[in-house]
């Protein structure tokens, strides 16, 4: 079996039919990843320069919590720092609406995580074993 189940929605806000929804529901229950190459996450022109090593703090990454809005693991402040937890809960929204339109039978069952970005190159860097 593949790991990967690849849906064809380019759109965050894609209408699924019942019949998709019931093929990405099955692909899960069998342990698939739900894949989608054509999914594109829109970045302005200014939202570019989060694109970088530069924002880190310490950290690989930053964090976003959309429970609160609250975001670590960035040096950037004041402007710069609500523009980069808008694009990064930009992201979580869309990826949230996603989900409640493919998987309309978990909407009760879901919970939004935190949301990350990773603007640093993983490969060479030293790690945790987690």
């Amino acid at each position: 079996m593949d790991p990967l189940h690849v849906i064809d929605a380019a759109e965050w806000n894609a209408a699924f039919s019942p019949s998709q929804q019931a093929v990405a529901v099955d692909a899960l229950e069998r342990g698939q990843v739900l894949f989608f190459p054509r999914l594109a996450c829109p970045v302005s022109a200014s939202e570019r320069r989060f694109l970088t090593p530069d924002v880190l703090d310490r950290s690989k990454n930053v964090s976003y919590d959309p429970a609160s809005g609250m975001m670590s693991g960035s040096r950037c402040d004041g402007d710069d720092a609500e523009q980069l937890a808008g694009l990064i809960g930009g992201f979580s929204d869309r990826a949230n609406g996603l989900l409640n339109n493919l998987l309309p039978g978990y909407r009760g069952g879901l919970r939004r995580g935190r949301t990350s970005l990773r603007p640093a190159e993983v490969a060479g860097r030293v790690q945790t074993w987690r």
